[in-house]
């Protein structure tokens, strides 16, 4: 088992700017403005426009135009009933229990749920206090974007979009900054090792950190459940709108898995058993989550 350094809620206000920026994907800043990958390799508007961002995103750092704040929370864990990960406390009293998917349609002889990445209940650790975790993560980079936007000429209409997209990623680095993390001092599971800014970017570590509305966690509604565990509207200044979708906009959250084996799957389409089933452990009417996964039902 991977044992935790430390559990419970984590805030980590005013990540480092110069280390988060390293993190940043360039080749999906390029497809958020439409540029294909291989388009981007000889087009002079896509230098320009990188150019440009790399221009104001050193303003940023150097000014602190933008500020990055995230949470952490990593809480004992097992999986119960086969598809559910219940939560618990250091007196095995329940925190929350996560409905997980399952895929139906096998792949490679196989049909993984997240929940699989989590000891279940038929399988305890053979030595006490061995107990599985999980972890929960938010992030922002919004919090003085409105103030940094005032900063530009009315007639500027450039650089705010240039500023808006730069936040945007600067949340998702933010996100592997924090993943980062956890891996080597929160959780610990991966102590004293050192990946470079492109590893990171190819995943290549230990355990996975999907996102509710993920291929393998299509339901957009477990973002509540990350935002209870994580008080992230008190913490983090945070919210989630009736569509839940995060607001202020340039915010990531998500799970943190740290088994050896988690690897990211689609889900896939679904049946009606399995929908019936899901929406009683969720305790959400039928119609409300075939709202949610409509991409996965069977025509």
């Amino acid at each position: 088992m991977n044992l935790p350094v430390k559990t419970g809620l984590t805030i980590l206000k005013n990540l480092p700017l110069e280390e988060v920026v390293k993190m940043i994907d360039w080749k999906m800043y390029l497809v958020t403005w439409d540029f294909r990958t291989n388009e981007a390799r000889m087009s002079k508007e896509a230098d320009e426009l990188l150019r440009d961002s790399r221009i104001l995103l050193d303003r940023v750092v150097k000014e602190s135009l933008l500020s990055i704040d995230g949470a952490v929370r990593i809480e004992k864990a097992r999986t119960v009933d086969y598809d559910d990960i219940l939560l618990y406390d250091d007196k095995e009293a329940p925190i929350m229990v996560l409905p997980m998917l399952r895929r139906q349609i096998p792949r490679m002889g196989h049909c993984p749920s997240l929940a699989d990445y989590i000891v279940s209940e038929d399988n305890e650790p053979s030595e006490p206090g061995l107990d599985d975790y999980m972890g929960f993560f938010a992030v922002t980079s919004s919090k003085n974007l409105e103030e940094a936007l005032k900063l530009f000429p009315e007639d500027d209409l450039y650089s705010p979009l240039l500023l808006k997209s730069l936040a945007d990623r600067l949340a998702e680095a933010g996100a592997e900054y924090i993943h980062s993390k956890v891996r080597r001092e929160i959780w610990g599971y991966e102590k004293g090792r050192e990946l470079s800014p492109d590893e990171m970017l190819k995943e290549a570590y230990q355990g996975i950190r999907p996102a509710p509305g993920y291929p393998c966690c299509p339901d957009h509604t477990g973002k509540q459940d990350i935002f209870d565990l994580l008080e992230a509207e008190k913490n983090l200044g945070i919210s989630l709108t009736e569509s839940y979708m995060m607001q202020p906009a340039a915010s990531v959250c998500g799970y943190i898995f740290a088994s050896e084996k988690a690897k990211y799957f689609p889900v896939g389409k679904i049946g009606e058993d399995q929908l019936e089933s899901y929406a009683l452990r969720k305790g959400m009417d039928q119609r409300e989550i075939r709202r949610w996964l409509s991409v996965n039902l069977n025509d």
